[in-house]
């Protein structure tokens, strides 16, 4: 008789946590994610995903850009993407 044959895990990627800055290139970008009160969040609608709103600050380490997101339902490379984005039409 032959051994049973394994099922082949596959392995999830996981989203980075850092990073590359867009004005000096290095992987030093961070964002923080700041969950708001619960009397600031929106009213639950049953039926409805429960999501929540965070405040949200992008900063680079190394050559100190940064910037500030209102409170958002957006996850952490969308607000990357919209910071890359923000940077190259000339935000500083």
């Amino acid at each position: 008789m032959a051994r049973k044959r394994r099922k082949i895990m596959k392995l999830s990627r996981k989203l980075p946590k850092v990073y590359s800055c867009p004005s000096c290139g290095t992987i030093s970008v961070r964002i923080t994610r700041v969950l708001l009160k619960a009397e600031d969040q929106p009213k639950h609608i049953p039926g409805e995903a429960i999501r929540k709103l965070f405040d949200i600050n992008i900063h680079c380490g190394n050559c100190y850009v940064n910037n500030d997101y209102p409170a958002s339902f957006k996850e952490s490379i969308d607000i990357y993407n919209n910071f890359v984005d923000w940077f190259m039409k000339g935000g500083q």
